[in-house]
């Protein structure tokens, strides 16, 4: 049975990865079946029928823009609707870059307010490149937020855009910081759900099979002091004592007591101790507030669904 968990949701969002991926690149560009298969390790084993398929549906929801000919789906593009839903899970890049083209149209608006401007006037005013701006124009026109008078011209096209009243709604959400609050806040909800969930795991377990008396039976004396030592520190806590191991030491007593006790549960040992080692890093990085970026929160989002899947079923 293989370690990794991969559904049809798993797919269609490694599809909407890798349309996204290109879209940062250029926002008009249809993308054909080998290129987006080319560009995802899990997407390069399915078999077209199966890509087929999964592109035909989110499509179908609107989350892709399907590029036809008369023998069905040739190419595709992300939609605005596909980066919204992509950006909910983690910081857009495009963040600065939209609320300054918004605020620069703000700013016409208030001197006339059916004046539009171009390209060129918001490369200049913003400082962002014209892929920048031409990517977080079209985001904000096909969402409503600018109101356009089409793209034309090449290679770069321009463009003719002013602030609509979704626009000017748009400048009260939330500044980068707000963002950054809130996405550190749902990678810490991700990190204590699947930690706590998986100490009290171990600890059933092990309760299981040596009883009462799991902890000195199943717990090397050296962690048994380290994790005394921690709860010497809060003495007024009521948690037991598996919550005052360190999270690295939970590997050594998963190794520990393997054929025992966890042989059954976790696929393979080195599968477990793998996706520990990697949340490690992840852990150190959210408890010195550090952030995240996009990749790192899409494993952490991985590896809670992958281990809590796990646990749960047992």
């Amino acid at each position: 049975m293989p370690d990794t968990i991969f559904s049809a949701e798993d797919i269609r969002q490694c599809i909407l990865e890798v349309l996204h991926d290109f879209w940062i690149q250029d926002p008009f560009e249809f993308v054909i079946l080998e290129q987006i298969k080319d560009k995802h390790m899990h997407l390069k084993e399915l078999d077209d029928a199966v890509l087929l398929g999964n592109l035909e549906y989110l499509a179908s929801t609107g989350l892709i823009d399907g590029q036809r000919t008369v023998t069905g789906l040739k190419g595709a593009r992300i939609s605005s609707l596909g980066v919204f839903i992509i950006e909910t899970t983690r910081i857009p890049n495009d963040i600065d870059i939209r609320r300054k083209i918004l605020e620069e149209t703000k700013k016409i608006y208030d001197k006339d307010p059916y004046a539009s401007v171009g390209r060129k006037h918001l490369t200049v005013s913003t400082g962002f490149s014209d892929m920048e701006v031409i990517r977080s124009v079209k985001y904000l026109s096909d969402l409503g937020y600018l109101v356009m008078s089409g793209f034309y011209g090449s290679p770069i096209p321009d463009f003719h855009a002013r602030i609509s009243p979704l626009g000017i709604d748009f400048l009260s959400q939330p500044t980068r910081l707000e963002a950054e609050i809130r996405f550190m806040t749902n990678a810490y909800s991700l990190l204590y759900s699947l930690e706590h969930r998986l100490r009290i795991f171990i600890e059933s377990r092990l309760k299981q099979v040596y009883g009462d008396s799991w902890w000195d039976k199943s717990v090397t004396p050296g962690l048994r002091r380290k994790a005394s030592n921690n709860k010497s520190r809060e003495t007024d806590s009521m948690l037991g004592m598996i919550h005052f191991v360190n999270f690295e030491d939970l590997r050594r007593i998963i190794i520990n007591n393997w054929p025992e006790v966890f042989v059954k549960y976790f696929r393979t040992q080195d599968g477990i101790i793998a996706r520990l080692n990697e949340l490690e890093p992840l852990r150190h990085k959210i408890a010195h507030t550090r952030l995240l970026s996009n990749g790192e929160f899409l494993k952490l989002q991985m590896f809670h669904k992958e281990i809590i899947g796990l646990i749960s079923e047992n």
